[in-house]
């Protein structure tokens, strides 16, 4: 096992008022996702002409004992993504996640910014079928596809009203 970055874990990126105003500056904002998301993150989003863009700024917090992104936080931000633009997808109505496959394609390191994306590809009256991918600027990260159950209560209503704020 190698050694631990010098970086402390109390002193992530994410505290940093220059990290913040740049990623301001250049259109993103903080998106609440949710309680664990928000954990993890925070996670950015901002919207182009074509869709809704979504990122999280890479620290010292989610670093592996090789001092690479740990593969647990890019499969969270790759879910928590392809379940966020499922939920814009179907009104609204929650998604579960019921399978998602990935391959790693590269390492992310801390200080850099990974931005996801997420299109769906098929749906069901039950189910919507995702594909997704995670970069740092131009540099593919992971590639991934899911399958998420849509979720209704019994008065055909949404099953939780889960409404992250954009």
């Amino acid at each position: 096992m190698t050694d631990v970055p010098e970086t402390p874990i109390n002193m992530p990126n994410h505290d940093r008022p220059d990290v913040e105003a740049a990623l301001a500056a250049a259109g993103w904002r903080r998106l609440n996702g949710g309680t664990f998301m928000n954990h993890i993150g925070p996670l950015w989003t901002t919207k182009d002409e074509a869709d809704w863009r979504y990122g999280l700024q890479a620290d010292a917090r989610h670093l592996n004992p090789a001092g690479q992104v740990h593969g647990g936080v890019l499969q969270t931000l790759i879910d928590h993504v392809l379940s966020l633009v499922a939920w814009r997808a179907v009104d609204r109505r929650a998604c579960i996640t019921l399978h998602t496959d990935s391959q790693f394609l590269s390492g992310v390191s801390s200080g850099e910014f990974i931005e996801a994306h997420a299109t769906e590809t098929h749906r069901t009256r039950g189910m919507i079928f995702m594909r997704g991918s995670l970069a740092v600027g131009t540099r593919p990260v992971l590639h991934a596809q899911g399958i998420f159950k849509i979720l209704s209560d019994r008065n055909g209503d949404n099953a939780r009203h889960i409404t992250p704020s954009v």
